[in-house]
């Protein structure tokens, strides 16, 4: 793919990079990323020394994580190299090493560590796009030669010189060649061991003095058959259908759950290392699958040792109690949900139903409605208000609970509160249709009187749109009402 913009970045950022990548080809900024653009089949190693030869502009997306990787570091040693423009990017706050000092320590950097990270992206867009305004497109990746499975840019020959006394200049070159190569397989760097942070591509080795004995010769020819493989790309597939194509690739298996925002299915949804990366024939891939953990039954157990067991199997959402009248002894988990033994997220709460002692219901008759209320919450109870018109009561006062007072309740259990309300008789021309139960508001002013007749002692005045509920009624227009406002 023809690009523009390398970006190099350790996987542990690989959330930060996609957004870069993506935030930039959104601008028409053209961009290689790996693994993405690495074509299926292709070298790792050569993919990346192609691409970042055919750059022009690569963006550094550093943190510790870049800083310790050695992967990061060869691709920032290889575009200094060969003169491309670096553009780093701070994502973390992090002291950089002398190693990294030595290649990028003079040049400008963008910090992006303060959010939202869009706008510090934006900003390297326009850098960037001044940056390949002003400069004439790339040349083209240089060839590239492989040793031990290690891409090398080819240099050309030399000039021709006089030769040394007994050694030709052709006898030297094969002997520098042997010595880079023992120091290759010295610094463990050869195709098998490679790693996204671990590098395919080594750093350039000054060539020695030459070298050419049977026993070096040995050590490259068992390092060339030396037994490698490819991870393979797994995503999406079933942990059963992933790990058989795992072990069938010579790759011994790791299971590893994490919880997706949208699979609840076991699901493979990435490896370690990376689907394309070259490894070892028996090294161990991660294969980390969607899914939830395996819930352990509490039941019985005191609450404090349930909830220990419950954060032990992984789950890390505080528990959430709730206590319920038992014969069982106290604090002792009679209930839980969901139940034990199936798998839940661990980041969701897990309820536990805990026994409790019965509690002891106070007295709150005459008590203002709003203080009786919150007397129950406290308990724990769950008040219920049923206002009426009850003559001789002060208005807005509990004048009955049910159940009565110096009752033993569970946690939760309702508690009605029958409270005085203002009410009486009232005339009202359209209640010869209205019954007990239903609701009405005034259509003209009228009295509240202590019976049903014109000549009886009026309590208080029902205002033209105020709501009432009727109490009785007798179908002759008089109705026994309680104010509702």
């Amino acid at each position: 793919m023809a690009h523009d913009v390398l970006i190099s970045y350790s996987s542990h950022d690989r959330l930060e990079a996609d957004a870069i990548c993506n935030r930039l080809e959104s601008q028409g900024i053209r961009c290689w990323i790996a693994p993405r653009d690495v074509p299926p089949g292709s070298e790792y190693a050569d993919s990346i020394v192609q691409a970042i030869e055919s750059a022009r502009v690569m963006v550094l997306v550093y943190s510790a994580h870049a800083d310790g990787s050695k992967q990061v570091r060869r691709e920032v040693e290889r575009a200094v190299s060969i003169g491309r423009t670096i553009m780093p990017v701070r994502i973390q706050n992090a002291e950089m090493s002398k190693a990294f000092k030595y290649y990028v320590g003079s040049i400008h950097w963008l910090d992006a560590i303060t959010p939202p990270l869009e706008q510090h992206i934006d900003r390297l867009g326009r850098d960037i796009q001044a940056v390949l305004s002003a400069q004439p497109a790339a040349p083209g990746p240089a060839a590239a030669t492989t040793t031990l499975g290690l891409p090398r840019t080819a240099r050309p020959d030399p000039a021709p010189a006089a030769e040394a006394s007994g050694t030709s200049r052709k006898g030297l070159m094969i002997g520098g060649g042997v010595a880079v190569t023992v120091a290759l397989l010295a610094g463990g760097y050869f195709l098998g061991q490679a790693t996204r942070d671990d590098p395919l591509v080594a750093a350039p080795t000054a060539a020695g003095p030459p070298v050419a004995s049977p026993a070096v010769s040995q050590a490259v020819s068992e390092a060339v058959v030396a037994p490698a493989t490819w991870v393979p790309s797994v995503n999406d597939r079933s942990r059963r259908e992933a790990s058989e194509l795992l072990e069938a690739a010579g790759l011994k298996v790791k299971l590893v759950e994490q919880e997706h925002a949208e699979l609840r299915f076991p699901k493979v949804i990435g490896t370690d290392p990376a689907a394309g990366q070259a490894v070892p024939a028996d090294r161990e891939v991660t294969l980390y699958v969607s899914g939830m953990r395996l819930l352990p039954s509490v039941l019985d157990l005191p609450i404090e040792k349930a909830k220990s067991t419950i954060q032990d199997a992984g789950f890390s959402a505080p528990v959430e109690i709730r206590e319920t009248a038992s014969p069982k002894p106290e604090g002792v988990v009679i209930g839980m949900q969901p139940p034990g033994g199936s798998r839940h997220f661990s980041s969701k709460p897990v309820v536990l139903e805990v026994s409790a002692p019965k509690a002891l219901l106070a007295d709150l008759v005459k008590r203002p409605v709003a203080e009786a209320e919150q007397a129950l919450k406290e308990a724990r109870f769950n008040p219920q208000v049923v206002r009426d018109w009850i003559p001789g009561a002060a208005v807005g006062t509990v004048a009955e609970m049910k159940p009565a007072a110096g009752s033993r309740l569970n946690p939760g259990d309702t508690v009605t509160l029958r409270v005085a309300a203002a009410g009486g008789w009232v005339y009202h021309a359209a209640g010869r249709q209205l019954k007990g139960g239903q609701t009405f508001r005034m259509d003209t002013a009228g009295n509240l009187r202590t019976e049903p007749r014109s000549g009886s002692k009026t309590l208080d005045v029902l205002s033209r749109g105020q709501m009432a509920r009727v109490l009785e009624a007798y179908g002759d227009g008089w109705l026994k009402v309680v104010v509702l406002d």
